[in-house]
C-alpha cells in the first residue's frame, strides 16, 4: 500500500459524481456546490484533518462547480468505466431485463453513473476514506441556530473519534 502524497493526508472525505453528457446545468448539481463547501470545511477542523476527493468522469465540470482549490479532483478509472459500461449495456440486453428495466424506469445511464463508485475502493493511498453521496448534508443537520451549529460540532468531534480509533484498530 503507498502512503499518501506529500502534502496530502492520510485521511479522506470523498465522494463520486457522474456527471450527464452534455447536460453539466449547475441546477441539476446545486447539491454539489453545497458537499464541497462542508466537506472543505468539515475536512480543515483540528479534530479531523482529511483531504477531500471527489471521482468524476468529468473533471473541468466538476471544477467549475467546486472551486476550492483544495479538493482533490480526478478522472475515475480508465478501465473501471469500460467496464461497467459493457456491464450496463449487455445486463440489459435480455428479455427479461428489459421488461424489468422499463418497470423501474432506470436508463442504463443509471447503471453507468453507479457502478464507477467501486472507484473509490482504488484510493489505496488513503489509510482511511469517508465516503458518502454527495447529497448528505454535514452541517444543517445539525440546525441552523449557532448553539444547535456548536452541539453539533461537539458530537461529530467525539463520533470522529470513536470511529477512527474503531477504524484503526
Amino acid at each position: 500500500t503507498e502512503m499518501a502524497p506529500p502534502g496530502r493526508r492520510a485521511i479522506a472525505i470523498a465522494t463520486t459524481i457522474f456527471m450527464q453528457p452534455n447536460n453539466h446545468n449547475p441546477e441539476l448539481y446545486c447539491g454539489m456546490m453545497r458537499w464541497c463547501e462542508d466537506a472543505v470545511r468539515f475536512a480543515t477542523f483540528p479534530f479531523v484533518l482529511a483531504d477531500v476527493l471527489i471521482l468524476t468522469n468529468n473533471v473541468d465540470a466538476v471544477r467549475k462547480l467546486c472551486q476550492q482549490p483544495s479538493i482533490h479532483v480526478q478522472a475515475f478509472d480508465a478501465d473501471l468505466v469500460q467496464v461497467t459500461n459493457a456491464f450496463a449495456r449487455n445486463a440489459y440486453d435480455r428479455p427479461l431485463a428489459k421488461q424489468e428495466k422499463r418497470k423501474m424506469y432506470m436508463p442504463v445511464g443509471y447503471a453507468e453513473a453507479v457502478l464507477p463508485k467501486f472507484d473509490i475502493v482504488r484510493q489505496t493511498q488513503y489509510e482511511l476514506i469517508l465516503f458518502m453521496d454527495n447529497d448528505v448534508d454535514l452541517f444543517r443537520a445539525g440546525g441552523h441556530r449557532h448553539e444547535d451549529q456548536e452541539q453539533y460540532l461537539r458530537d461529530a468531534k467525539e463520533a470522529w473519534f470513536a470511529g477512527l480509533a474503531g477504524f484503526r484498530a
